[in-house]
């Protein structure tokens, strides 16, 4: 498998579900949940640890993660590692505890 066949296996519709049931881009609407987890498997998929600087490099250089910040003006869809820290600190634990479980159970079905 490449990396966009494991990245197509998350499925976008149920982190935006996921998303509004803990409501996590109620605080920042441009660095979304989805963006942050798609930028976290792709950071690992690509051998890189999973430091903010990192975060940013790979968020900032792809064009499928760019696409998932909420920005009107696309000159403004990069990120900064202080911003990811930032929208980090005020993520609910329990949306990534959620979104484990659900790829848990596609798993097992």
């Amino acid at each position: 498998m490449n990396l966009s066949e494991i990245m197509n296996l998350i499925d976008d519709q149920q982190l935006i579900k996921l998303g509004k049931l803990y409501k996590i881009d109620k605080v920042n609407n441009k660095i979304t949940g989805l963006f942050i987890v798609k930028s976290f498997v792709r950071c690992i998929l690509v051998g890189k640890s999973l430091t903010l600087r990192s975060l940013e490099m790979i968020g900032n250089k792809s064009k499928e993660l760019s696409g998932l910040l909420k920005a009107k003006d696309p000159s403004k869809k990069q990120i900064d590692h202080s911003s990811l820290g930032k929208r980090l600190e005020l993520i609910n634990c329990d949306y990534f505890q959620a979104i484990y479980k659900d790829l848990v159970q596609k798993y097992n079905d």
